[in-house]
Formats: structure tokens, sequence, C-alpha cells
């Protein structure tokens, strides 16, 4: 795929998450993340997970060496938690997660996302196209049976048409 297609894709993924607040874990510690910056040039999952779902923690491993796999230049998941409170939601990062952003507890977009992408079982990872528009909300299923490569180039395919 062309890169120019991409960064289209990629810049205006970054738009539709636009004011949206991240976090990311670097060797630093929690660092806050500029969704629009961090998320230019990505195709974006949004991954509802929960700690206190059994499966969830299955899939979490899968996704973390899916996102270990492929070029993360090119890809982010924005985790989105279920969890009960901000200790659960930081044990659950450090124990099973990869190295991608997620949305603090307690924000509103949690709620707002988990509406607007009709949400209703755990876990589900949604791909967007740059409108917002769902790719896949296959997205767990597709991680456990295609080669990540492939299945990337696939989603960076749909999100530029």
């Amino acid at each position: 795929m062309p890169a120019q297609n991409h960064k289209v894709c990629a810049s205006e993924n970054a738009t539709s998450l636009h004011g949206i607040h991240l976090m990311k874990v670097d060797p630093t510690g929690l660092q806050p993340v500029n969704a629009e910056h961090h998320l230019y040039g990505k195709v974006v999952g949004l991954y509802f997970s929960a700690s206190w779902c059994y499966i969830c923690h299955q899939t979490t491993r899968i996704l973390k060496d899916f996102y270990e796999d492929i070029d993360q230049d090119n890809f982010e998941i924005v985790f989105v938690s279920r969890d009960k409170s901000p200790e659960d939601l930081a044990e659950y990062m450090e124990d099973a997660h990869g190295e991608w952003s997620f949305i603090p507890y307690g924000d509103e977009a949690i709620d707002e996302l988990t509406e607007e992408y009709d949400v209703t079982r755990l876990p589900t990872l949604i791909i967007i196209k740059p409108s917002g528009e769902v790719i896949t909300r296959e997205g767990v299923e597709e991680i456990k049976k295609k080669v990540p490569t492939k299945l990337m180039s696939q989603w960076e395919t749909t999100c530029a048409t």
C-alpha cells in the first residue's frame, strides 16, 4: 500500500480520536500522550477488556504477541478498560498488557466509546477507519487466525479505502 494513502488514513484516525486522553507506560513511568500525535501514521485498534474477565487474560496474551510481531510504527492499540478500579487497571496492565496506550480509569471517553461502538461483550477488539467507521468488530478472532503481517496489510488497505 502506498505510504501516502496510509498517512491520510492515519491522520484522519488521529483526528477521529482527537481530544481523548491517552496514557502510556514508558521506562520513566506513566506518561500522558497526545492522541493526535501518537496515533498519526497508525491503524488503530480499540481494545475493550477487563482484569475480572478470564477470557480477556488469554486474549490479551495473544494480542500482546500480535503487537510485538508487527511494525508498531503502523499500529496502535488503545486499551479501553472496563475494570472496576484504577488499581485493577494498573495491575492488569502491569501483569498482562503490551506497551500500548490506554484511556485512564474513570475517563468519560470509556463509556462514550463503549456506547458508540455498541460493545456488549468482553474482550472486543474493534479496528476503525479514518472516519471512525468500523473495519472489523471481529479483531479478537482475526488475530487468533491470521498471520500478523498479512492481517496488518489487510487492515491498512481497508483503512485507506
